[in-house]
């Protein structure tokens, strides 16, 4: 996952909040932002919030 794809899947959602959802700290989010490698296991908590986000604006919206 490249940066660019990190903050389009995760665009809108506060640093701190993120963080606390992929189980990271905030300066790492932001470092995830700003272009530096992104683990798998950081990768995998991406996708599934990303999809969960997706099923939620179906569902309420």
């Amino acid at each position: 996952m490249t940066a660019e794809e990190f903050r389009e899947k995760t665009d809108g959602i506060r640093a701190d909040l993120l963080g606390r959802l992929l189980l990271c700290s905030r300066p790492t989010i932001n470092k995830y932002r700003g272009g530096y490698t992104i683990p798998a296991k950081i990768e995998r908590r991406v996708e599934e919030l990303a999809k969960l986000l997706e099923q939620f604006q179906k569902t309420n919206f």
